[in-house]
Order: structure tokens, then sequence, then C-alpha cells
């Protein structure tokens, strides 16, 4: 199921990375972009999922889950939200999107270590 998401989100012109191979890696998860807007999408277990991705802060986390499926659209629509509808305005307010790849690939060393598919 891997290469069939990765090439599905490859078709629709993103950048899609993940973490090599290092024991914890199971080839279940990547981060899309199209150079400025990020989700992630994970498929760990058999339970495919898309979520948002925003800078960690004590609230919110660092995303909320988007979607239950991994389709060109939900990943589309959760790489450009900032928070889901259900959330509280307290979330909203804590959410501070990166501005593109480049911040977020550079924010910390456990990022930089993503490489492109």
């Amino acid at each position: 199921m891997t290469n069939e998401y990765i090439d599905m989100m490859k078709a629709q012109g993103w950048k899609v990375y993940y973490r090599p191979a290092k024991g914890i890696f199971k080839g279940e998860y990547c981060y899309v972009t199209d150079g400025t807007n990020i989700a992630c999408a994970q498929w760990s277990d058999g339970r495919p999922s898309v979520s948002t991705v925003h800078m960690p802060n004590r609230q919110t986390g660092t995303g909320f889950q988007f979607a239950d499926r991994i389709t060109a659209e939900t990943v589309s629509k959760a790489m450009s939200t900032v928070a889901p509808s259900w959330a509280r305005q307290s979330d909203v307010s804590s959410v501070h999107k990166y501005k593109n790849w480049e911040a977020f690939h550079k924010s910390n060393s456990f990022n930089s270590e993503l490489v492109e598919a």
C-alpha cells in the first residue's frame, strides 16, 4: 500500500518525504508538501489517516487528524487547513503553521533527517 499512496501524492506534483530505516521507521508514514503547505499521511496497522502539520505547542501538539482516508482531496485539504472545523477557538489560536517546507525541515534534527521519496 505504501507505494500506491506515495505514487498518488507524487502524481499530484507534491514532494513526499520519509524517514530512512533506523529501527523505528516501518514505512508507515510520510510528509507531503507543495513546497509551502505540509500534511502527514499515515497508514500503520491498516488504518490510513491524514493530519495537518503545524509548529509544536502544548495545547494541540504538532497537528490535527484530518481524515481517515488518504486521497488527493484529503491530503490537499489537510495541507491548507489551519485547524479542522470542530476545533475550539483556543485550539485554533494555538496553531502556527510553518512558513514552508524548508522551515519545517530545518526546525529540528528529527525533521532534518527526512529524505525525499
